[in-house]
């Protein structure tokens, strides 16, 4: 006999299915913060230098009387040639007197007026000459006063200053003596002028250097204003 069976269809099992989860409750990784990298500038890597200016003085010779006689191409007569003397060697420095003889004892005084920027401490040093002293004027503190002996038979000698950047030569107008040579005067000077427009024998060396030029005629003419 057949039977009939019952089937049965199994009831589906529940399955689990996951809740959304809300992003609200969705826990939020955290992050340390970064520092940002400094963006480089114009300046960087440069360094900061200083601009330092450095003063730049001025070295001053000053052209002497007997320079004055190496130029000169005009009229030799005792009155013009004594004129060369009589232009100032410069503004601010002096001698006193106006002409020195090299007899190994006269003295010379010099005097030197510096501009107020460099007058403060300056230094002074002679050639051909020696110095007895050097005095700041206690009346004006810009001048300085220097005493001096210029060497026996100097035709020449220099006063050497530095002041601050600055400085300066300025030529004495010295002479060696004419001794019994020639007189000083107008009849000398004929007798100067006559050898050297003569080939003969040399008999006027007032500086010893085995020619007559205008360095004899220089040293003549400070003895002819010397002796007034």
């Amino acid at each position: 006999m057949q039977t009939d069976t019952l089937q049965t269809k199994p009831e589906p099992q529940p399955t689990d299915t996951p809740n959304p989860i809300s992003d609200e409750a969705a826990p939020q990784q955290q992050t340390e913060p970064v520092d940002a990298a400094p963006l480089p500038t114009a300046s960087a890597g440069k360094a900061v230098v200083e601009s330092k200016t450095e003063e730049t003085g001025q070295h001053m010779i000053f052209k002497s009387v007997a320079d004055r006689f190496k130029t000169y191409m005009g009229d030799k007569s005792l009155t013009i040639m004594t004129a060369l003397f009589s232009k100032e060697v410069s503004k601010f420095i002096h001698q006193e007197p106006a002409v020195v003889i090299s007899d190994g004892k006269s003295r010379v005084r010099i005097v030197v007026d510096l501009p107020a920027s460099n007058a403060t401490s300056p230094n002074f040093a002679m050639d051909n000459a020696t110095v007895l002293s050097v005095k700041k004027d206690g009346k004006d503190n810009r001048r300085w006063i220097i005493e001096a002996i210029p060497e026996v038979h100097a035709w020449k000698a220099t006063l050497n200053i530095i002041a601050g950047v600055d400085s300066f030569e300025f030529p004495l107008t010295v002479a060696p003596p004419l001794g019994n040579a020639l007189k000083p005067d107008q009849t000398g000077w004929n007798a100067l002028m006559k050898e050297a427009a003569s080939s003969q024998k040399l008999l006027y060396d007032f500086n010893n250097d085995g020619v007559h030029d205008y360095i004899d005629e220089f040293i003549f003419l400070a003895n002819h204003l010397a002796r007034k």
